[in-house]
């Protein structure tokens, strides 16, 4: 059982439990480069993972007026066929349950690439499991760490959940909101990559007094 001052670890999906894909650059070539897509690219990403508007707008905001059916498929085909699962972390995550831990997810995230993801069965597990298509935020906009904290039951001691997220601005996003960090970083290879999440997860509720 669990008695430190840490109760929930809450996981980034990209980059912490599977590969970090570049959906831009697959993206932009499969519409054929168009005009102004890198200036376009940030609002239009943030507008659709925030569930603000569909593929459709998505993709004519991005410059693709009519896109065609492969076009479409391409948001999650490169997804789908390049995707890289990280199953040693989400074994060693789904693992920290049996020391009292409760563990969710809050990850930036594509409905498309979504589905992906639930029919491979990543999120099995993992409650709450907050994505911002859904919630209507996107890291590293307080609200989405408010809304965790809020599915958590832990508004009111933001300080016993350990947030982990290979982005260093989403993670100064949540320790403003009081949670503990912890940055992913990719290493050369995938198992190295593997290893270090885990061991700096490890490392990291130790120096939190969570014994595992």
């Amino acid at each position: 059982m669990n008695d430190s001052v840490i109760s929930a670890i809450l996981f980034d999906v990209g980059g912490v439990l599977v590969s970090d894909y570049d959906i831009q650059s697959d993206l932009r070539n499969a519409l054929y480069n168009p005009e102004h897509f890198d200036q376009q690219w940030p609002k239009a990403l943030h507008d659709y993972e925030s569930g603000f508007i569909d593929e459709s707008v998505f993709l004519r905001k991005l410059g693709c007026d009519h896109p065609s059916p492969e076009q479409y498929d391409r948001l999650t085909r490169g997804f789908r066929d390049h995707q890289v699962y990280f199953q040693n972390v989400i074994t060693f995550a789904r693992s920290l349950t049996t020391h009292g831990l409760q563990i969710g997810i809050l990850s930036n995230a594509m409905p498309s690439h979504s589905a992906i993801l639930q029919q491979a069965g990543i999120y099995d597990g993992f409650r709450p499991c907050l994505l911002s298509w859904q919630i209507g935020y996107h890291k590293p906009e307080r609200g989405a760490f408010t809304s965790a904290l809020s599915a958590l039951n832990l508004s009111d001691n933001p300080e016993h959940v350990l947030f982990i997220d290979n982005h260093q601005n989403n993670l100064d996003a949540a320790a403003a909101c009081g949670m503990h960090t912890l940055l992913a970083v990719r290493q050369a290879t995938q198992a190295q990559t593997e290893q270090t999440i885990i061991m700096g997860i490890t490392d990291k509720l130790l120096s939190l007094g969570v014994v595992l």
